[in-house]
């Protein structure tokens, strides 16, 4: 977390005039954040390397909790089986490994913030930039996932989890507004994929007018 809060520090431009000020590349640097993306990876990696190579089980237990465990589990299943590099595999991916799971997004009371959902999306950004290929989505999808993590404006995410979003269901009168604005909202990748047919249609006209 302390990472995440120095990491975003170097997003608020020093004085440029001001030589006492540290440059972009070096808060950056020093936040750790790329160290932690690279550390993450790099574990994944010996996972997947005993299961590919080694056809051997790995067992994640970190004293840090369940969050990075999730984090390199993912990694390590995006890694190995190309279905989860699809739109909808990572869809299933991350439901039934931070949703189902009952991930707490929010922290408790929805106040102490938690970045290691956006960790792992960062460390799923850097292999689609790696391997821009291997992937069904690019780096725009994560970034909408990650945006979109925040906004209550779908309701994959509205409640953090399945466990909360039962809670409120069952939570009679005093939930009810909440209930409401699950019912009146759509799934986040429901609504991604309007986008992608509408950017085709949108495509398939400009190509056959362009053709005309």
């Amino acid at each position: 977390k302390k990472s995440y809060q120095d990491f975003q520090n170097a997003f608020f431009a020093p004085n440029p005039k001001d030589k006492a000020e540290k440059s972009f590349l070096e808060i950056i640097s020093e936040s750790k954040w790329p160290f932690n993306v690279c550390k993450a990876l790099s574990l994944a990696t010996s996972a997947i390397f005993l299961a590919d190579v080694c056809m051997s089980s790995s067992l994640f237990s970190l004293t840090d909790g369940t969050e990075l465990c999730a984090v390199l589990t993912c990694l390590s299943q995006i890694s190995l089986d190309p279905y989860y590099r699809t739109l909808l595999g990572f869809q299933k991916l991350v439901e039934k490994e931070w949703l189902e799971f009952a991930y707490n997004f929010y922290g408790k009371n929805f106040v102490d913030f938690s970045p290691i959902f956006l960790f792992f999306l960062d460390c799923v950004y850097q292999l689609t930039f790696q391997f821009p290929w291997a992937f069904e989505f690019n780096t725009y999808y994560l970034s909408f996932i990650g945006f979109h993590n925040f906004t209550d404006k779908f309701d994959t995410f509205l409640f953090g989890n399945e466990t909360v979003a039962d809670d409120v269901e069952e939570g009679g009168e005093s939930f009810a507004h909440a209930d409401d604005n699950r019912s009146d909202t759509k799934s986040l990748y429901s609504h991604s994929a309007f986008l992608d047919s509408y950017s085709i249609n949108q495509f398939s006209d400009i190509f056959n007018s362009s053709n005309s």
